[in-house]
């Protein structure tokens, strides 16, 4: 019988990529702690209707934080030289599918929820000296609160958007620098003429609002070029709130017209399932940057 991780993870990736990660999880005895808070969650949401009655909302906070201590805790005992470089990947990649498949599931105010949860890690920081900062952005928190603010739909309470705007650091060469983020015009992934695209490589000026009107036409290249440039192109975000969280900060309602009201992590989780298109979009953008990037 499968269980509640290697669902979750069927979810977050393609279907080898899905073991691979599952085999790792558990060579390092992670997927008891995951499986025992999905399976605590799957039990609060049988009771959620009474709990909302009896506190307003579906009371999560303690399953998120004993998540989050089980896992720093078990990371603590093992040794860095014997930590896997994609390991925290995996391991953030299935903690925020856990935290989306609850706001989509809840019956609850999605505003009030996430207060409860984000009150709830913050206190878990203070007692257990984590750092916060570091969570949020393993977590991808801020991006968590904006993708509960779209399944809203004006309803429940109002959850402020973040208000530090940022954007990505260039890693590579500086002679090419330019090059490259010229690819986003060359190639349609950017309308109109506006050159505020380059200021998105500029973490100061991207401190600005840049309105930056990506191609609806083009989303599928776009989230395929932005997530070569995270894993292959040595780009970094300067953002709190995770890798893709200065295109939903300026990309002129990027949420809904580029990722269809889907989170980053779900629309790429979507292109990678299409095995034949991702691997010629990637492709295709690898050819792009030949000259530019050393391969």
């Amino acid at each position: 019988m499968i269980s509640p991780l290697e669902k979750i993870l069927q979810e977050c990736y393609p279907e080898e990529d899905s073991v691979v990660a599952y085999e790792l999880i558990c060579s390092f005895e992670f997927d008891k702690i995951f499986d025992s808070c999905i399976l605590r969650i799957n039990d609060k949401f049988k009771s959620e209707l009474k709990e909302i009655d009896q506190f307003g909302v579906i009371q999560l906070g303690g399953v998120a934080a004993s998540l989050l201590v089980g896992i720093n805790e078990k990371i603590r005992v093992i040794k860095k030289d014997q930590l896997p470089d994609n390991l925290e990947q995996v391991l953030a990649d299935v903690s925020v599918a856990v935290f989306e498949k609850i706001l989509l599931s809840t019956k609850s105010d999605k505003g009030k929820l996430i207060e409860q949860i984000s009150y709830s890690l913050h206190d878990t920081c203070s007692i257990h000296g984590y750092n916060e900062e570091e969570l949020h952005r393993f977590l991808r928190f801020d991006g968590l609160v904006r993708y509960a603010s779209v399944l809203l739909k004006g309803e429940g309470s109002a959850i402020d958007f973040p208000k530090v705007k940022s954007g990505y650091t260039w890693k590579g060469n500086n002679s090419k620098k330019q090059a490259f983020i010229s690819l986003m015009s060359e190639y349609d992934l950017v309308r109109g003429k506006s050159k505020s695209y380059y200021d998105l490589f500029d973490p100061e000026k991207a401190k600005s609002s840049l309105k930056i009107d990506f191609n609806p036409d083009k989303s599928r290249l776009i989230m395929t070029f932005f997530f070569l440039a995270k894993n292959e192109y040595r780009c970094l975000s300067a953002s709190k709130g995770g890798f893709y969280e200065p295109l939903l900060f300026h990309g002129i309602d990027f949420q809904n017209k580029i990722l269809e009201k889907r989170s980053p992590r779900e629309f790429n989780d979507m292109l990678r399932k299409n095995k034949k298109e991702w691997n010629i979009n990637k492709a295709r953008i690898d050819k792009w940057v030949d000259g530019i990037i050393p391969r």
